[in-house]
């Protein structure tokens, strides 16, 4: 579970936007069609820039090569991004409180809003009208939504905003992505404790954010060496971006009125599977979401459909958008805990 404070004011200063802000600000949800590259590099640059400052007490002496390359790494990108995207980004994009969140984006993803607008758009109201019809809202009832390859979450941003203008105001999300487990163990590492009180990433210190020691072993190439330093200075960013995107998640929903989103956070499917075998009066979902679950070209069916079995409620289903394979366009389709469909739409290319 995470819990978070109330949220910073949106505007500069403490002051509200301008109200011809407000749609380049608060609609701004995602990568920008004709920025996208830049904006990705501005976002990760600005991950950077945290561990840069946040560290900055620390030496980054010859004997530290993962820190000589996040501040070596830190002033190329400061060269590399720049023009609109980088001026965009700490005019405006910033101020937007769920700048973090992020999904599969570019020309080459079949369920990308900016090309396809309506697919994963009507994969959700598929999954709200299946969850009012089958689990209508109840006062101390949590509707348990699980997702699978949650992420940068804004898919389930959108997810959660929807079944909130249904109506349901208990919402139980449990999020499962191998992504997340660098993350869970960082502050395991800290704290030992199961429940994470997230805050930004800025806010934290040096135990979480460093990267990783690198010490060369007799016989390491500079290479390797670099290497090593490399992946541990990607990490440090990863985990940056993740915790970012985790605490504007939670936060965003923690000031919602009358409502209360709980988030609960699995690194694997058997993780979230075990946790519904203890307790499934509290843990077995209603809904088990599975939004394009490809990993880059390998479709990972037999990891959805093994979630679908082993965690959905008896009467919940599974709602999955996705492209089979030997089809040509996608389609969203509804199955129940025996994986028998129940429902099946197909998306045109539009």
């Amino acid at each position: 579970g995470a819990a978070a404070d109330a949220p910073a004011p949106p505007g500069q200063n403490g002051q509200p936007p301008a109200d011809t802000d407000l749609e380049r600000r608060y609609c701004y949800l995602g990568m920008s069609v004709a920025l996208q590259k830049n904006m990705t590099q501005a976002l990760d640059l600005h991950a950077n820039e945290v561990l840069v400052h946040r560290l900055q007490h620390l030496p980054a002496g010859p004997d530290d090569p993962s820190l000589q390359r996040l501040h070596a790494e830190y002033k190329q990108k400061l060269v590399d991004v720049r023009g609109r995207a980088w001026a965009l980004f700490r005019d405006w994009l910033f101020e937007n409180p769920v700048h973090a969140l992020r999904e599969c984006d570019g020309d080459r993803c079949e369920f990308w809003r900016f090309k396809y607008p309506q697919r994963r758009v009507r994969a959700c109201q598929v999954l709200v009208e299946e969850a009012a019809r089958r689990f209508p809202p109840k006062a101390n009832c949590p509707l348990v939504v699980a997702s699978f390859g949650a992420g940068l979450l804004f898919q389930d941003f959108c997810t959660a905003q929807m079944l909130l203008d249904a109506g349901f105001r208990h919402i139980r999300f449990c999020l499962v992505d191998t992504a997340y487990r660098p993350w869970k163990l960082k502050y395991l590492a800290r704290d030992s404790c199961c429940r994470v009180f997230v805050v930004p990433s800025a806010l934290l210190g040096a135990e979480l954010l460093r990267p990783d020691p690198v010490v060369p072993a007799p016989g390491d190439t500079d290479e390797q060496v670099g290497n090593a330093a490399a992946a541990a200075v990607n990490n440090a960013i990863s985990f940056v971006l993740y915790n970012d995107a985790l605490h504007q998640f939670v936060q965003w929903f923690s000031c919602v009125p009358d409502a209360e989103v709980q988030v609960m956070l699995y690194d694997s499917v058997e993780a979230y599977a075990q946790d519904v075998r203890m307790v499934p009066e509290e843990m077995a979902c209603h809904i088990c979401s599975a939004m394009d679950y490809k990993d880059n070209e390998t479709l990972l069916e037999d990891a959805v459909n093994s979630m679908i079995t082993s965690t959905l409620a008896p009467q919940g289903v599974g709602v999955k958008l996705v492209t089979k394979p030997n089809d040509q366009l996608p389609g969203v389709y509804v199955v129940d805990r025996q994986l028998r469909e129940l429902y099946h739409e197909q998306l045109d290319a539009a």
